[in-house]
């Protein structure tokens, strides 16, 4: 199990980063958001073909009782195919390639881009004693241009030195970046804290309040509201930018979390499936676009790294919520640890506020 969610971590951020890497800057916060409300697809025929069966003990798929092994081995199987599609169809990204191995193995890694993606390939001139080689045109809307010389190591199209291999670890701690590392870092935080915990908070809530019967339409409520959220975030997220689009919406998260700390158990449920379905189609908009401002806020040296730590401190935050919440739902309020997490968000709202750049339709930092 630990295998499985160390391995499930590392793919995310990386298919984030090359998809920014790639895209145009145009349609950039669209696109990416958009693979959030996607994942939730596969949550929905679940939702809709699965149920629990109390007295068996068991899961029923289509009414028919299935075993954990058959579970576990059905939901290996699109893994297995993203596996195929990975191997078969993705390509890797110029950026990345201009950094690790120079400007020669750019050059290939945009041709082969475009072929792949039925683009014009852009010629490129033989380069006698060092002279200037066009890795990739610099047209309105693209994510970057690349320009590199072979005599100087410039790049980018601006005539800045291509920075050394290595160090890009320090490159987040640098003067420049300092600031905005921790920044982001804490952001990461406090929204994995509330976001990863509140799942089972809320499960363990309603079992305890005696109305199990409510957690199959809590779970359909949960994941429409993700599809439409996030959905909704990719089609504005361009449009408002990112900043602007994160703050009201870490704000609507909090306060439908503090909502589920007063949300009545009884009756019907529907003001808790309200509640639920204003923080889910919240924090989707959140996450999808946080994501997408993260990659796009570091530069191509030290985007990797920096979508790395923040994966790791978003597991330090969920793995703290984890262990604090079933303590204070013990041993003070069964809904106390809604309240920790709407506060988690409120701090979140508060430090986007700190970071000044705005990314939407901008070039990729270099």
């Amino acid at each position: 199990l630990w295998l499985r969610y160390f391995a499930y971590g590392q793919p995310e951020g990386i298919a984030k980063t090359l998809l920014a890497e790639i895209l145009p800057s145009k349609r950039r916060g669209l696109l990416l958001n958009l693979v959030h409300p996607i994942w939730q697809l596969g949550g929905i025929a679940l939702a809709l073909t699965t149920t629990w069966d109390a007295e068996a003990d068991s899961m029923r798929v289509l009414g028919t009782p299935v075993t954990g092994g058959q579970l576990a081995f059905a939901s290996a199987l699109p893994a297995f195919v993203a596996l195929l599609a990975v191997a078969i169809g993705v390509r890797e990204s110029p950026l990345f390639t201009l950094h690790a191995r120079g400007p020669a193995s750019a050059a290939l890694a945009f041709q082969a881009l475009c072929k792949r993606c039925g683009a014009p390939t852009p010629t490129l001139p033989a380069a006698a004693s060092g002279t200037t080689e066009m890795v990739a045109p610099a047209a309105e809307g693209d994510s970057v241009g690349m320009l590199s010389n072979k005599s100087t190591g410039a790049c980018c199209g601006c005539g800045a030195a291509r920075p050394p291999a290595g160090g890009s670890w320090r490159r987040l701690w640098t003067p420049a970046l300092r600031r905005r590392t921790c920044v982001v870092l804490a952001v990461w935080f406090f929204l994995a804290m509330p976001y990863e915990s509140t799942d089972f908070f809320f499960i363990r809530y309603l079992h305890d309040a005696g109305r199990a019967n409510l957690m199959q339409p809590v779970a359909r409520a949960q994941y429409a509201a993700k599809t439409l959220g996030g959905t909704f975030g990719a089609l504005v997220v361009d449009c408002i930018g990112r900043r602007r689009l994160l703050v009201p919406t870490f704000a609507i998260a909090s306060a439908a979390t503090f909502g589920l700390y007063f949300a009545p158990t009884d009756g019907g449920g529907g003001a808790l499936l309200a509640v639920v379905g204003a923080y889910y189609s919240a924090t989707e908009i959140v996450w999808s676009t946080l994501k997408t401002f993260t990659v796009e806020l570091f530069p191509t040296e030290a985007r990797g790294k920096a979508i790395g730590a923040c994966t790791g401190v978003g597991f330090v935050g969920s793995s703290c919520a984890l262990f604090v919440g079933p303590l204070l739902m013990a041993y003070a309020h069964p809904a106390l640890p809604f309240l920790l997490n709407a506060i988690m968000l409120a701090c979140g709202a508060v430090l986007i506020c700190a970071l000044a750049r705005e990314t939407a339709r901008a070039a990729l930092a270099e």
